[in-house]
């Protein structure tokens, strides 16, 4: 029985007891009510306002017997008001917890939070968010997440005293609480003895997991604050926290407001960006390897902004667009006008990224024939680039997304090959055309031995399974021809060209074909 199953019950019940308690009360009422007829000569009574009742005469047993009969009812429905409150008060505790780690719940923080920030203006509050849990859950399962979430819960309390308050917020993530003159000593000494815990792999169901935590903390001492707000200071600090490197706590500061407030801003005018059609979609050439001719681009979303006319870095704009909900309409967008920009360049293949959003939609290959459909490009043309990250969350919706859409000819490449765990099994399960090297990769080649075996081996192994080999980020001379020399079939880089705008492909595929032929 779920959770919610039992709730539901339990509810019925009470709902039962509830009832009986007013019916068992109300039918108390018609004895006492002909006992004092009797007593005082009525001969008729009006019940519930709904009609007359003869009171018939009665002896002194039958009174007897009819207070009898009323007592037991009174006990009767005393009892079932004592059951009933019972219930009611197990069921208001189990609210308050989470079911899952045992653990307090976000309601049961808030309340308490409540109650101890307005007996004592000292508080502080630590929020936890694990690193890398959604990848032990992808991987792993469900079963494997529960059990890390039941280790970390313990692993959590362990670390702090016990007049601080753990709880669970939902998902990975969790929060300490403490009030008192020592509590922004408490709450941090906590956080750093978990991030030193948190160092060394955990041992869950005979594995070795290894996961962080990216920990925002604040504090109010000797001011007016609510419960709400103190959370939302922590939650702030917590993402910062994320972003500056995970594995680290960061204090609330003022600032990080005003990095909200802009992230708000910048979100709001990418929401009016994307309907407007205000998003530029720019290309970086994918050249030959060996003849360092363009064959193909890969296409880029790019943001000048109207509403603060500057540039918005990607880097800037995509997590926002994820965190908004905004992904899939941009990702959309981007393709639609890429396949337009691609009719003026026939002989050119064309990459488009696609989000992890946009795969797991059961809806994609509709929209993507619908894009095809609309712009009349040759699907053999079109070939969409996935992340390792993305085909683990659902490899089975994954598959046969990409199944639908090979049918018409559209092609596929897996991104950033060398940065994640994908094995020669992952990339026989999901066929591949194009495996990319990551840029980081290719860097490495220049000074490292044991990166040059790699990139050596991923494309030994993209030989075998009929994969074409592509490097990113190639920026030298020496890493180009390091690349060309261990079998890669094209190249891209700032080396060759930085990503331009459509009408500047025309003029960069004459100059490379000049190029060529001054060389011939």
């Amino acid at each position: 029985m779920t959770w919610s199953r039992k709730f539901d019950v339990a509810g019925r019940k009470d709902r039962l007891l509830l009832v009986i308690l007013l019916l068992s009360f109300g039918f108390s009422l018609i004895p006492i009510s002909l006992a004092f007829a009797n007593t005082y000569g009525v001969t008729s009574l009006k019940i519930f306002g709904l009609g007359y009742l003869s009171a018939p005469q009665l002896s002194s047993h039958g009174l007897v017997f009819l207070v009898g009969v009323t007592l037991l009812q009174l006990i009767l429905a005393a009892w079932l008001g004592w059951r009933a409150t019972l219930t009611m008060a197990r069921l208001e505790r189990a609210a308050m917890l989470d079911s899952l780690s045992g653990l307090p719940n976000r309601r049961a923080l808030r309340a308490e939070m409540a109650q101890r920030i307005k007996r004592d203006s000292n508080a502080a509050i630590a929020f936890i968010d694990l690193d890398a849990f959604k990848a032990v859950n992808d991987t792993f399962g469900h079963d494997v997440g529960d059990a890390l979430i039941r280790r970390c819960s313990s692993l959590i309390s362990e670390c702090c005293d016990a007049a601080t308050m753990v709880a669970r917020l939902g998902g990975d993530e969790f929060a300490i609480f403490a009030s008192g003159w020592d509590c922004e000593h408490r709450v941090e000494q906590a956080a750093r003895q978990l991030l030193k815990s948190l160092s060394n792999p955990l041992h869950v169901d005979n594995r070795r997991l290894n996961v962080g935590a990216s920990i925002g903390l604040a504090l109010c001492r000797g001011e007016k604050s609510s419960a709400a707000e103190l959370m939302r200071r922590a939650d702030l600090a917590m993402y910062a926290a994320k972003k500056a490197g995970k594995m680290r706590s960061l204090w609330f500061d003022s600032s990080m407001n005003a990095i909200a407030a802009e992230a708000r801003e910048i979100g709001e005018n990418l929401r009016s960006a994307i309907e407007l059609g205000e998003i530029e979609v720019f290309y970086q050439p994918q050249v030959n390897a060996k003849t360092e001719t363009m064959e193909g681009v890969e296409a880029l979303a790019r943001w000048n902004s109207s509403a603060d006319e500057k540039e918005i870095p990607p880097s800037v704009f995509i997590p926002i667009a994820e965190e908004a909900g905004l992904i899939e309409s941009l990702g959309l967008l981007v393709l639609k006008k890429a396949c337009l920009d691609a009719l003026h360049w026939p002989k050119l293949r064309l990459t488009v990224n696609v989000s992890t959003a946009q795969l797991r939609n059961p809806l994609f290959p509709k929209q993507v024939k619908q894009v095809l459909e609309e712009t009349g490009i040759d699907p053999d043309r079109l070939e969409l680039e996935v992340t390792e990250s993305l085909l683990v969350q659902d490899p089975n919706l994954a598959k046969r997304i990409m199944a639908e859409l090979r049918e018409v000819g559209v092609k596929f490449s897996l991104d950033d090959f060398g940065t994640g765990f994908a094995s020669i099994g992952f990339l026989r399960q999901f066929e591949f055309e194009t495996l990319k090297l990551d840029r980081s990769l290719v860097k490495e080649a220049e000074t490292s031995d044991a990166a040059r075996a790699l990139v050596n081996a991923s494309i030994s192994i993209a030989d075998v399974l009929g994969m074409n080999v592509t490097a990113e980020g190639v920026e030298t001379r020496l890493q180009a021809d390091l690349m060309r020399i261990a079998g890669c079939k094209h190249l891209q880089g700032w080396l060759f060209a930085k990503p331009m705008p459509s009408e500047h492909i025309i003029r960069n595929l004459a100059r490379l074909s000049s190029s060529k032929r001054r060389a011939a």
